[in-house]
């Protein structure tokens, strides 16, 4: 549009410098700039004549204006030659200033288009800055605020189009003057041709514009509106950019942020008057990158300063422990010593016979070994002459009359006579093996002894006797002491033989010993003392007898410190962004070993790994542990307070971590290694103040278990059998415990439905060591946890006797108080059912197991429901199978297993399986009876009670773990089996 207009201009003065070089008229003027002139000169015309100036009374012409006089136009008629002042006539002041007035026009078009182009590019800014914030933030309001600045926008383009068309309409009228007259100019009056072009004529914005003057626009007589249409754009006077950068600079450093414009970034001025936010600079940028090309690459800049040093890293996992390094090569033998043989002395005379030893321990009988094949059977001898009638029996002693009401067989009376000898039958199979014999009584130890002789021949009467431990029946062995923290712990070692052997004691780990503060690589006596002793002191101790003659004798003393857990962490707070990662650590030190987990704060929920949940656990020698939980993707409910727990018998410590959120335009403290402990810490040597000898109640000695293995019946009774079970599964692992609350009573319990309908699933039930008449409910195992108000208690009017209950489809199953009564209460209807069980014990002597609480321990498995009790004339061991719905008994097992010998039983799959003891803290289980098959299997499964008093264990095959209730502890263990399924497997 510009170089049409200049070229148009050009092309009109070219020809008028022409016309008015030769006198000679055109006939007409195809320029377009002339018709275009002509075409507003004829509008211009069509106005009253007032504005003109009057006619000559003499010629009638038109007289010149007084005021402004206009310039002469470019006419083919010769100028008038009347004496009057017409417009026909030239003015004095046309002609001389006619080529610098077109200058000045062309130099003023493109000074106000250069200043069009600058407002068209800002409103263009402003329409660009408020598409972006609509669409970030497409509400209600901004889609209003959207369509009012499209409206605005359009009115700005329409007032910029009218100062154009007036402009451009001045400086014509004031360059191309032409004739007026008081009725309508035509352009064939004016002596012109003019072309019909409806672009040029009709269309061009110069003929609509309206003779108004253009109004300047600025700062000052902008509206509002225009000018503040958008809050990311901000127009200013001039004057004032100094007094704007101040307070920037105030805002800077009052909220530390990058920049003062909104959203914290700095502020880009376009000109003098307008600045707008860098990111709306930038994001104009990076729209043109797909519609411009690339610039060439520039140079590359010069290396930036060096940053500051980021803060060290968490500490990282411990490798794991190399190899043992190859047995060294032997040495070179020794030199033979320089002498001749002697000849052989006279034997000597007979010693006096020693005196006799103590009677060693009775050895563990071995499991009975699987029956043999039967023999082939042998021929059937010849029929037996009749025997005589045998006398007939006394009468029998009256049996005891049975109880009323119960309609169970009462005991089995006694035996009649015996009838007829019958004929001798068929040799049946051979019988099990007989139990083994006891060890005898071990003989007198012999003692190898040697006679010195001296190189002259001569000898002595004493004998070279070598060392050994007293009070050891075994020259090697092992004894563990347990001693806590800060005690003091005496060790002695005494040996016999001659010469008097020489004690020495050496750590088994190859560590120097640490008494009272020195460390030695060994000590030599026959005492070892420990004044003050820490858990750096735990180890495996040997003493070395040694006189000289061999062999060599020694006693290994594995040394066990217990102690409270102690934590050592260093950070607890931790600072993390938005849909970050956080690490918490804590290193964990306790023995025997503590149950550890991680807790959140705000709900006590116990976390497990998860995909959220990352827990690790690495243990560094034999009482420390680094536990490390890792939360991924950090969301707004995610930060807050988190408890590293670590729990043993002796004592239980907590820790506090906080994770805050991060700003990111702020950096992390820096946190140094300085460590915070936690709980117990081990104490400081001490000097010793005497010498004394162990205390006997630091050794432990256990006892094996020697019984006969057997199942019997259960009196007379007919039972319709047991259940199939869809699978036959053993157990090959039982996990570390699981701490979920813990109370003061050592007789509680806490359960959950094995068989539960959906509704329920997550229900925890609890009975209390003194409330033997309710059962309380949970609705979850967190509410309990918790220590919230039980959802519901259901009213035992009779008591129930023990904690060995179960939670079984919908009904609560215990055993009845002061009776041999199976009771099940139906949660939701209360409607009971009870059963007595045959041959059950109630008395305070028949209480099953070492713990001596139970009379009946109920148990759940994948067959069904199954009570373990006692009975009243002996130790033995009973199972009965129960019809879950009727207590209908199925079948009833006598185990000849001492259950007195035992700490806990549970069954599983239908195996049952035993618990050495119930108060060691390791312990294992090392028998189990598979009670469809009738046989006993041997097991060897490490087993745990972290607390030393467990009271019940129970299998709940819904979530695969045994409950168990230690010390007031609610523990879970998880379990592995392996399993196998059968197509028939029933009594």
């Amino acid at each position: 549009m510009f170089l049409a207009v200049n070229q148009s201009l050009h092309n009109s003065k070219r020809r008028r410098d022409e016309q008015a070089s030769c006198s000679q008229p055109s006939p007409e003027r195809t320029d377009s700039t002339t018709q275009l002139v002509a075409n507003m000169t004829a509008t211009a015309t069509t106005t009253t004549t007032t504005s003109l100036g009057h006619k000559c009374e003499s010629c009638q012409h038109i007289q010149q204006p007084q005021q402004e006089p206009q310039p002469q136009q470019g006419n083919d008629e010769p100028p008038c030659r009347c004496d009057c002042n017409c417009i026909n006539k030239p003015s004095s002041m046309q002609m001389p200033m006619a080529l610098p007035m077109v200058r000045t026009s062309l130099v003023l078009v493109y000074i106000y288009l250069g200043a069009l182009t600058l407002m068209l590019a800002t409103l263009a800014m402003l329409f660009y800055t408020h598409s972006q914030a609509a669409q970030e933030s497409p509400t209600l309001s901004t889609l209003l605020n959207q369509r009012a600045f499209h409206a605005q926008f359009h009115s700005e383009l329409l007032r910029s189009e009218q100062v154009l068309r007036t402009m451009v309409t001045q400086i014509m009228e004031r360059d191309y003057p032409m004739d007026m007259s008081t009725t309508t100019v035509q352009p064939s009056s004016l002596g012109l041709s003019v072309v019909r072009n409806e672009r040029k004529l009709n269309d061009n914005f110069l003929s609509h514009l309206p003779n108004v003057k253009r109004i300047r626009r600025d700062i000052a007589s902008s509206s509002p509106a225009s000018m503040h249409a958008d809050p990311l754009i901000e127009f200013f006077n001039p004057n004032h950019r100094k007094a704007l950068e101040e307070q920037d600079t105030e805002i800077r450093k009052r909220t530390g942020l990058k920049g003062a414009a909104p959203g914290g970034d700095e502020w880009i001025y376009l000109n003098t008057y307008c600045r707008v936010p860098e990111k709306i600079i930038t994001g104009f940028c990076k729209g043109t990158q797909d519609y411009c090309p690339p610039a060439p690459q520039g140079p590359q800049g010069a290396v930036g300063p060096k940053g500051p040093t980021g803060n060290p890293g968490l500490p990282g996992i411990p490798g794991p422990k190399g190899n043992r390094g190859d047995v060294g090569l032997p040495g070179a033998p020794g030199v033979d010593g320089v002498g001749q043989l002697g000849a052989t002395g006279p034997r000597g005379p007979k010693g006096d016979a020693g005196g006799i030893g103590r009677a060693g321990l009775d050895g563990r009988d071995g499991v009975p070994g699987e029956p043999g094949l039967d023999g082939v059977p042998g021929r059937a001898g010849a029929d037996g002459k009749n025997g005589l009638a045998g006398r007939d029996g006394k009468d029998g002693m009256h049996g005891k009359d049975g109880k009323d009401g119960m309609s169970i067989t009462g005991p089995k009376g006694a035996q009649g006579p015996p009838g007829e000898r019958g004929l001798k039958g068929i040799a049946g199979p051979r019988g099990r093996p007989g139990k083994p014999g006891t060890n005898g009584t071990p003989g007198i130890p012999g003692v190898n002894t040697w006679k010195m002789q001296y190189p002259n021949g001569s000898a002595t009467s004493d004998l070279l006797i070598p060392p050994s431990i007293t009070d050891l029946m075994s020259p090697n062995f092992r004894r563990s002491v347990i001693v806590e923290e800060g005690k003091t712990l005496n060790m002695s070692c005494s040996a016999t033989g001659n010469p008097q052997p020489q004690i020495e004691w050496r750590r088994d780990d190859g560590r120097t010993i640490n008494v009272n503060g020195i460390e030695m690589s060994s000590i030599s006596g026959q005492f070892i003392k420990f004044t003050n002793i820490t858990r750096h002191q735990m180890a495996a101790y040997t003493c070395h007898a040694n006189n000289g003659i061999p062999p060599v004798a020694n006693a290994t003393f594995l040394v066990e410190v217990h102690f409270a857990p102690m934590i050592s962490v260093y950070r607890q707070m931790i600072y993390a962004e938005y849909q970050s990662s956080a690490t918490l650590e804590c290193q964990v030190e306790a023995f025997p070993e503590a149950i550890r987990y991680w807790e959140r704060a705000y709900d006590g929920k116990i976390l497990d790994p998860s995909d959220k949940y990352r827990i690790e656990s690495y243990p560094d020698g034999s009482f420390k542990t680094s536990m490390r939980l890792t939360i991924i993707n950090l969301r707004k409910d995610d930060f807050g307070y988190y408890h590293c727990v670590a729990r043993n018998e002796l004592n239980a410590t907590m820790v506090n971590f906080e994770i805050a959120p991060q700003d990111p335009n702020s950096e992390t403290p820096y946190v140094g290694n300085n460590v915070k402990v936690y709980g117990q810490r081990p104490p400081e040597s001490e000097c010793p103040v005497c010498d004394q000898c162990p205390d006997p109640s630091l050794y432990q000695c256990k006892d094996s278990i020697l019984n006969n293995f057997e199942i019997q019946p259960t009196g007379n009774l007919s039972y319709p059998g047991l259940p199939k079970r869809a699978k036959n599964c053993y157990l090959y692992a039982v996990g570390k415990p699981v701490f979920h609350k813990v109370v003061n009573e050592k007789f509680g319990s806490w359960l959950r439905d094995a068989a539960p309908r959906d509704i329920d699933r997550e229900k925890t039930f609890v009975t209390n060591e003194n409330d033997a008449y309710n059962l309380f409910e949970f609705s979850t195992r967190i509410q309990y946890r918790m220590n919230s108000v039980p959802r519901h208690k259901y009213e035992i009017t009779e008591g129930f006797q023990g904690n060995a209950h179960v939670v079984y489809n919908g009904s609560f199953y215990y055993h009845q108080k002061n009776t041999d009564l199976v009771v099940k209460l139906d949660l939701t209807t209360s409607k009971k059912t009870t059963f007595q069980l045959p041959y059950a014990g109630v008395a305070a002597g028949n209480r099953l197991y070492a713990t001596d609480h139970n009379y009946m321990d109920f148990n759940v498995d994948e067959v069904g429901l199954w009570v373990i009790y006692s009975t009243y004339d002996s130790n033995n061991t009973l199972v009965a199978k129960l019809d879950s719905e009727t207590l209908r008994m199925q079948f009833n097992f006598n185990i000849t297993l001492d259950h007195k010998q035992f700490g806990e039983m549970f069954i599983v799959c239908g195996n049952l399986y035993a618990i050495d003891s119930g108060t060691d803290k390791n312990t294992q289980i090392r028998y189990v009876v598979d009670l469809y098959k009738g046989k006993l299997l041997n097991a060897n499964l490490p087993f745990s009670n972290p607390f030393s008093y467990t009271t019940t264990v129970g299998y709940n095959p819904l979530t695969v773990e045994l409950y168990s209730w230690d010390k007031g502890n609610a523990l879970t263990y998880p379990i592995r089996y392996n399993e196998h399924r059968l197509a028939t497997d029933n009594m």
